[in-house]
């Protein structure tokens, strides 16, 4: 029997995201489009020399954008996450209201988690619309929480 914390996630998730069940991995890449970053020396000039190609900057430039993607995802949908657990613990029975306090800083932390790794990816790129994405979420996530630690 679903109870607490676990059973309103699970309730939760199958309400705001129904497309998670039938969710499929992404199709590999062709290999025109694999990033072929494979370092050839263990010389450190030479490793940098080796990054520095033209075709080599661009390859990877385009697999680590690809890369964040994945945890762009994560960071939107746990923001969704903590804005619904914001509304339980604003609307929701006082039976429920620590769950879902529990709920929105778990969630607040995935989102923030989340949104770093797509900072990792695109360090070189800060300017990137999928890292301000990424920091919309976090505020959003931070906002809800807010919200929801609040709720009393």
């Amino acid at each position: 029997m679903k109870s607490g914390l676990l059973g309103a996630g699970l309730g939760v998730l199958a309400i705001a995201l129904p497309s998670v069940a039938s969710a499929q991995a992404p199709a590999p890449c062709a290999p025109d489009q694999t990033a072929d970053v494979q370092i050839t020396t263990k010389d450190p000039a030479r490793a940098m020399e080796e990054l520095a190609e033209p075709d080599r900057d661009a390859t990877l430039g385009a697999a680590l954008r690809r890369a964040a993607e994945v945890p762009l995802h994560i960071a939107e949908t746990a923001a969704d996450v903590t804005l619904l657990a914001a509304l339980a613990a604003r609307d929701g029975s006082a039976t429920v209201r620590a769950d879902a306090w529990a709920a929105a800083a778990l969630a607040e932390a995935a989102t923030t988690s989340a949104a770093r790794l797509v900072h990792v990816n695109l360090a070189t790129r800060p300017a990137d619309d999928l890292t301000t994405r990424a920091d919309d979420a976090v505020r959003t996530a931070a906002d809800a929480r807010e919200v929801a630690l609040s709720s009393s």
